[in-house]
């Protein structure tokens, strides 16, 4: 991970770029929570003993591939992406899950993904590609679930 934390003027942003442990299951769920906590109280400045960052900096951003996964059987995430039910695919987000119910940066905001399909493990190939003479949008390598992987998250002090 990198962190970095610059001043301007009376304004503090800080910035965290985590590429955290892959893979599906409840596991490695609760390890990405528990790095990221970890990763948090690593980024004390300032000679503040007790506080990271995120409680000392007006803005702070949280980016990177954080292999958070959607939570659902595999079949039932074809299925929805077939009938492009993004919403329901979104619901079963582990990030938006987590940091709703606190397991991980709790009081950050993140993107709404409910609009658009996942983009991890996304094929992309050309549409009209000589090699299979069809046009093709996207294909899903599915020895994983399909999922939305690569993330920013921001809080703000009120």
């Amino acid at each position: 991970h990198v962190y970095i934390r610059i001043t301007l003027g009376e304004t503090s942003l800080s910035f965290l770029s985590c590429h955290l442990q892959a893979h599906e299951g409840k596991e490695h769920y609760h390890r990405r929570c528990a790095d990221l906590k970890e990763i948090l109280r690593g980024t004390k400045c300032g000679g503040h003993k007790r506080y990271d960052v995120s409680i000392l900096s007006h803005h702070m951003f949280v980016l990177g591939d954080l292999n958070f996964r959607v939570d659902l059987p595999k079949e039932k995430v074809v299925e929805l992406l077939k009938t492009k039910n993004y919403a329901e695919v979104y619901g079963g987000d582990e990030l938006a899950n987590g940091v709703a119910m606190g397991d991980c940066l709790s009081n950050f905001n993140l993107a709404d993904c409910s609009s658009f399909a996942p983009t991890f493990k996304v094929k992309r190939h050309v549409v009209g590609s000589i090699e299979d003479g069809k046009s093709v949008d996207e294909v899903y390598n599915l020895q994983r679930t399909p999922s939305y992987c690569d993330r920013i998250l921001w809080h703000s002090l009120d």
